[in-house]
């Protein structure tokens, strides 16, 4: 049989039968809108006629976002995918306004003639219609400070500074917290301000990890580097040290008659003269138990606390010496004279009158 070439209207395709010798002309779906006729090889008369399809001319009074069809020799129109209507009057579908248009819910859908399209929001990644959360913090510390924490979040993430740093999370500044109550330090302690934060270290004198100090007793250890014949005091972050003068309380628990001598790391007691012992106990000396208490041989020693008295005797002082009453008594060295007094006669110590 002589074939003839035919054209399919816009739209359509032919296909043969299952025998082969026939067919028709079937919907093309992969064709768009702007394809021209696609010509085929079919035997004649099986392809609508170019002059007598009605689809053919102004696409048989079709919507032009219409596909016309004849079907037993009438018109149908339908409107093509994105658009609705009666095909005469087709109108865009705005697939945005149901469901989102089959978008994720992070995405945005925007819809154009005849379609649409999805977008994934910001903080998100994907096709538009699958839409995955994108962790910022993962580059660049999420655009925050660098001593600020990046938390992920839903479509964003939120920056803080890390505690010891004040600001927004995009520009964190030091804080010096040694100007509020010494940094939370010890009173005896130094507070030393560090980047984000701060270090307690305790005095000179004192123990403990800075928060907590304690006074240390120096004089525990070496006597505190005083002198080992100087008192070591204790106080408050250090230590005093001074030589002890015990005689100033209780004359150093010397005896009253002796002398207390401060000494290094002591004290000396010596009895006063005229008393003897070894000093915390000391016992008068009778002096004139000794060659008169060296006093003169014709004086009297008389012994006195811590010494003794030398004098010489007027022998005629008591009892006119023992001379008689009639009797002048004159001293001498070591003893006195007696001399009757004129009208009388004797030695001295008898006298009788001259003249009876």
């Amino acid at each position: 049989m002589k074939r003839a070439r035919y054209q399919c209207p816009h739209g359509y395709v032919w296909k043969a039968n299952d025998t082969g010798d026939g067919g028709a002309c079937v919907e093309d779906h992969e064709m768009s809108l702007h394809d021209y006729f696609t010509r085929c090889s079919i035997p004649q008369g099986m392809c609508p006629d170019e002059t007598t399809d009605p689809c053919l001319a102004n696409n048989g009074g079709c919507n032009a976002n219409a596909d016309c069809l004849t079907v037993n020799g009438a018109v149908s129109c339908t409107c093509r995918a994105g658009y609705s209507g009666d095909g005469y009057t087709c109108t865009d579908v705005n697939e945005c306004a149901v469901a989102n248009g089959g978008c994720s819910a992070s995405a945005s859908c925007k819809n154009s003639v005849g379609s649409y399209q999805c977008s994934c929001l910001a903080g998100y990644t994907g096709d538009g219609f699958t839409c995955s959360d994108v962790d910022e913090c993962l580059v660049a510390n999420g655009g925050c400070d660098a001593n600020a924490r990046c938390s992920n979040t839903a479509g964003s993430r939120d920056c803080a500074c890390k505690s010891g740093f004040t600001g927004d999370g995009f520009t964190c500044s030091d804080v010096d917290e040694c100007l509020v109550k010494n940094g939370g330090c010890d009173v005896n302690a130094v507070c030393q301000n560090t980047n984000g934060g701060r270090t307690c270290t305790c005095l000179p004198g004192f123990s403990g990890n800075g928060i907590t100090c304690t006074d240390v007793d120096e004089c525990l250890v070496a006597n505190g580097g005083c002198d080992a014949n100087a008192r070591c005091s204790n106080t408050a972050g250090s230590r005093d040290c001074a030589y002890v003068d015990e005689c100033l309380v209780a004359n150093g628990g010397c005896h009253a008659n002796a002398d207390c001598k401060n000494a290094v790391g002591g004290r000396t007691c010596t009895c006063h003269p005229g008393y003897t012992g070894d000093g915390l106990q000391c016992t008068d000396i009778n002096e004139c138990l000794v060659a008169n208490g060296g006093c003169d041989a014709n004086a009297r020693c008389s012994n006195t606390a811590g010494s003794r008295d030398c004098a010489y005797v007027d022998e005629c002082l008591v009892a006119n010496g023992g001379c008689d009453a009639n009797a002048r008594c004159s001293n001498t060295a070591g003893s006195r004279d007696c001399a009757c007094k004129s009208g009388f006669t004797g030695d001295g110590l008898v006298c009788t009158g001259k003249y009876p």
